[in-house]
């Protein structure tokens, strides 16, 4: 007599859609470095190809994220779509830590004699530009891909591995797996504090948009200098 398996339980988040989401976001990002490492040999690797492909990384890591939790029928709510309980303040003030300790390590690692450890700057494709390319880029950068990131790392991820890891175990592995995503060793170290930043806001707040207006308002600061300004920083 077959014995019937048990009902998954719908409505949370756990280790099973964490390793799921995970799977598709790096098919997703092979996939988008595969482009790129084409688009380079055919010369065809112009301002609006870079532009395409970050929209398809961006826009796939926010599918995969809702995607998956809408399949499982997660309320909104348990993936940070709500009001904060509070820290709306720290949202000011945790893009100036972020970049602030984004500083100190350049300077440590050019002191140290490690040059090719400072976070490099903003690449030419994203900063450069005019007219609605610039609005595109610019909004992609300070929009879209706050929004996708904190939906997916913090949102989707970090929810669904603090229901089975302890909290600060998930906070460090959610923010490594944020850093690995930026694809080089030179942002690995403040990419990832960014990562802790962000990921405890969102722990404390309950809420995603006290994260993603401090990431908003870092991705926008960090491109209005380096277009503008002729400075270096790293976009989160």
């Amino acid at each position: 007599m077959a014995v019937a398996r048990p009902a998954l339980r719908r409505g949370t988040l756990r280790g099973g859609e964490a390793a799921l989401g995970l799977g598709l976001a790096l098919l997703l990002t092979a996939g988008v470095v595969g482009a790129t490492l084409v688009g380079r040999a055919a010369g065809v690797l112009s301002p609006p190809f870079i532009l395409a492909l970050l929209l398809l990384q961006e826009a796939g890591l926010l599918a995969i994220a809702v995607g998956i939790a809408w399949r499982k029928g997660v309320p909104w709510g348990r993936m940070g779509f709500r009001l904060p309980r509070g820290g709306l303040g720290w949202a000011a003030l945790a893009p100036l830590l972020i970049l602030g300790f984004t500083a100190l390590y350049a300077f440590a690692v050019q002191g140290l004699g490690y040059p090719s450890l400072r976070p490099p700057p903003i690449p030419p494709a994203i900063r450069e530009g005019e007219g609605v390319y610039t609005l595109l880029m610019g909004g992609t950068v300070a929009l879209l891909a706050p929004l996708a990131e904190e939906v997916f790392f913090r949102g989707f991820l970090l929810t669904a591995l603090a229901h089975s890891w302890p909290r600060i175990g998930a906070l460090v592995f959610t923010s490594a797996v944020f850093a690995l995503f930026h694809g080089s060793v030179a942002l690995f170290i403040p990419v990832f504090f960014a990562g802790m930043v962000l990921g405890a806001l969102y722990l404390r707040s309950g809420s995603l948009l006290v994260p993603l207006i401090a990431h908003a308002l870092q991705n926008t600061l960090v491109y209005a200098v380096s277009r503008w300004g002729g400075g270096w920083g790293v976009s989160v």
